[in-house]
């Protein structure tokens, strides 16, 4: 499987693994939730994709999305264990179950 650190280029990739995994975690989208989902994501993706603070990563196998996982990056008071001030959340991991184990 091969990771990729996703970019603007890679916004439905990001979109579908946004909906995609909440599929895998037993939400069931209507079809107004989902459109509102993408509509938003895209916003989001638009305005943090490529910056520091956000960072989408895809596994791709066989040119297809079979996982990812989000990196949100925020701000953090002074610490001496924390030189940058910033702080890392992973969330939304998921990958397929067919590649889970590979």
């Amino acid at each position: 499987m091969e990771i990729l650190l996703a970019t603007t280029a890679d916004l439905q990739k990001v979109i579908e693994a946004r909906v995609e995994f909440f599929g895998h975690i037993g939400h069931t989208l209507d079809e107004a939730a989902e459109l509102d989902i993408r509509t938003r994501m895209a916003e989001y993706c638009a305005a943090h994709l490529g910056t520091d603070d956000f960072a989408a990563l895809l596994g791709i196998e066989n040119g297809e999305v079979v996982a990812a996982a989000f990196l949100l990056v925020h701000a953090y008071p002074p610490a001496h264990v924390i030189p940058t001030n910033k702080r890392g959340y992973v969330t939304n991991v998921f990958t397929r179950p067919e590649v889970q184990g590979k």
